[in-house]
């Protein structure tokens, strides 16, 4: 049991990891402000290192890390390098940004950890396909842990984007953010905004329903009719806790509803409310990776 809970609180941390450096490239293109993407990439790289403590965790002895790294076939083995690639991509792009770095090269590095975090989410999935258990003998299972990565990724764009207006805001005094909303309104540009249109929201939420319906038709498909009855598992006693009530309640509903009371134009003003509504759909879409994760092993 302990074992089990610590491989879904892997997830979550490791979700989490992805979900911050994903987001790190989009917030480099829509040019949000250094103070905003550093915090991003701060909360990136201490959810790698949660990550990595809940992995090392599961070893029980310190000399079964090095045997890990003996055997590049292991799942472990993928984990550990993701793990450690991640907290390099991300401190690089942490230590650039306050270095002075230009435009280019942040854009760039950007996208690095935009890989990186992938790589980690998907590292993340491959830990339980096994291919002695039907249920975990198909790599369609890497897919909803990066869903939920990409879910997350959304969240902190919007996070990081709500957080550099409401850096804006507190930049400027009431009188001149009044002179500046007067400006850009008598030159039709309006008061600036930031936020995710309802297609936009509806996308992010399907990441991680494509990638369970992926992983569930692989499922039925290459172990016969009778799996379709054994799918029900997920649907009655824990297994509903688990998949209908965390995975798909905490892990996509919510994210999505707090994303949608988020959209659509946010003025300064309320950069603090978008910003509180962006943080519940990242934390959301994060343990609703662990509550798959779990839901999953009951299936083996």
């Amino acid at each position: 049991m302990l074992r089990e809970s610590l491989q879904a609180l892997y997830a979550v941390f490791a979700c989490a990891a992805a979900g911050c450096l994903m987001a790190l490239a989009l917030l480099e293109w829509r040019a949000a402000k250094a103070r905003a993407a550093s915090a991003v990439a701060l909360f990136g790289l201490l959810f790698v290192a949660a990550s990595a403590g809940a992995l090392l965790a599961q070893f029980g002895r310190p000399a079964m890390v090095f045997a890990a790294f003996a055997n590049p076939g292991s799942a472990i083995f993928r984990e550990l390098a993701s793990i450690v690639l991640a907290f390099i991509a991300g401190a690089v792009y942490w230590l650039a940004l306050f270095s002075g770095a230009k435009a280019a090269t942040m854009r760039r590095l950007g996208i690095a950890a935009a890989f990186a975090g992938l790589v980690l989410a998907l590292a993340c999935g491959s830990s339980l396909v096994m291919s002695w258990r039907p249920a975990w003998n198909t790599w369609t299972l890497v897919l909803p842990s990066a869903g939920f990565a990409g879910l997350a990724a959304a969240a902190a764009v919007f996070a990081g984007e709500a957080r550099s207006l409401g850096l804006g805001l507190a930049g400027s005094g009431a009188a001149l953010s009044r002179i500046r909303a007067a400006e850009a309104a008598a030159c039709g540009a309006g008061e600036p905004s930031v936020g995710v249109h309802s297609s936009q929201v509806l996308f992010g939420a399907l990441l991680p329903v494509l990638g369970i319906g992926c992983y569930l038709a692989a499922l039925v498909l290459a172990n016969g009719g009778a799996w379709a009855q054994r799918l029900t598992m997920l649907f009655s006693g824990e297994g509903a806790l688990l998949f209908a009530g965390g995975t798909l309640g905490l892990g996509v509903v919510v994210p999505a509803i707090g994303l949608w009371l988020a959209r659509g134009r946010v003025r300064q003003a309320a950069a603090g409310a978008a910003l509180f509504w962006a943080a519940l759909a990242f934390l959301a879409a994060s343990m609703g990776a662990g509550c798959w994760h779990r839901a999953v092993l009951l299936l083996g």
